[in-house]
């Protein structure tokens, strides 16, 4: 009996001791430590802009930019009058980026009136040191049903909004 009881205490020893070794292995603490940097700079944005092309208008004004908008103020004389303008976007960052949006504003609803903007669409891709060309396009239509008696020009501002965003593929 002595033998059978020195086994039980045996075994219940050895039980203690592998809870004991289970419970310091998983009670280990893991420690990570260390830093990360990124140095990127985002960087796209128009340059220039410039009067390309015109026939029978009067520039109001001299065209306004900032980083991601264009305005162009042209008095259309008379039908078949036009202005093209060329815009310069450049990518002088560091990361690629994507146009995300193109919006056009335009002071005028006449139906008389069209604009056509060329050179660049949504999820076009601008690499780092890239550019992109834009033509905008604006004319009073040569078939135009409204056609003032008294020379009256058509005053139209137009704001052309391209935003890009980080090419992430």
């Amino acid at each position: 009996m002595d033998n059978k009881r020195n086994w039980v205490i045996g075994g219940l020893l050895f039980a203690i001791m592998l809870m004991t070794i289970g419970y310091a292995a998983l009670s280990q603490e893991l420690q990570i430590t260390g830093t990360a940097g990124i140095d990127a700079d985002w960087n796209v944005e128009i340059t220039t802009i410039a009067l390309d092309d015109s026939h029978g208008i009067n520039q109001v004004t001299i065209p306004d930019y900032t980083a991601t908008t264009a305005t162009f103020d042209v008095d259309l004389l008379f039908p078949s009058a036009y202005a093209e303008y060329r815009i310069e976007i450049n990518n002088n960052g560091t990361i690629d980026a994507k146009v995300s949006s193109i919006e056009i504003e335009q002071s005028t609803d006449l139906a008389d009136v069209y604009f056509q903007v060329t050179g660049v669409d949504v999820d076009d891709e601008l690499p780092v040191g890239g550019n992109h060309t834009v033509t905008v396009y604006v004319e009073w239509d040569p078939e135009a049903e409204y056609v003032p008696e008294e020379p009256d020009p058509i005053e139209e501002t137009l704001t052309v909004t391209i935003l890009y965003g980080q090419d992430i593929e």
